[in-house]
């Protein structure tokens, strides 16, 4: 890991710890970079709330309504899912990481718009309960994006990791790797065995 200490919008102390990868070693630098998974809901929910904010939707609004091209079949329900239900894990969307490789700028509104309407459902109706589920957030993404009108990595990078000074934060995979000061995690699966 890595770590900063800011005060007073200065860094006053920063660190890595441990490997880059776990079998080839290299020292985590304070300048590290490392994956940033589901910490972008948390990015996701600025760039939603900033709309808010600035009165383009409302957190009682359906999703319907900035996204009118935004349905599932399946679940006619779809439409009952607010903002609010997006940021709060209550959606009702059977969980499904389908765009986690995806860097192509159309991605997100090829899966809000496309593939959802005739694939996703819903476990339950919104609002009924909290299920952690990543389309709650492929949608408030989209969302950011038919609002703002910017595609979302551009939106996010602009509005959301440049004013937070997150300048080694980025969506571009190649980006990362060109740079190569970054690190791989290990992880294991339900069987036991183990992979970098």
């Amino acid at each position: 890991m890595a770590v900063a200490i800011v005060e007073d919008g200065a860094v006053v102390w920063c660190r890595g710890f441990g490997d880059k990868h776990p079998s080839e070693g290299g020292a985590v630098l304070p300048s590290t970079l490392f994956r940033m998974g589901s910490v972008n809901k948390m990015m996701t929910a600025v760039g939603v709330l900033q709309q808010v904010d600035s009165g383009a939707v409302a957190l009682t609004d359906p999703a319907t309504t900035p996204l009118p091209d935004f349905s599932l079949q399946y679940s006619p329900d779809y439409t009952d899912i607010t903002v609010e239900h997006l940021l709060t894990h209550q959606g009702g969307f059977y969980d499904y990481l389908l765009i986690d490789d995806d860097d192509d700028d159309d991605a997100l509104a090829e899966a809000v718009e496309g593939w959802f309407s005739t694939n996703e459902v819903l476990i339950s109706p919104p609002g009924a309960f909290w299920n952690y589920s990543n389309p709650n957030w492929y949608v408030a993404g989209r969302i950011v994006e038919k609002l703002d009108g910017r595609y979302y990595t551009q939106y996010m990078a602009d509005e959301v990791l440049e004013p937070l000074w997150m300048n080694r934060t980025t969506f571009d995979g190649e980006a990362v790797l060109a740079d190569g000061d970054y690190a791989s995690g290990k992880t294991s699966d339900w069987t036991g065995s183990s992979s970098d």
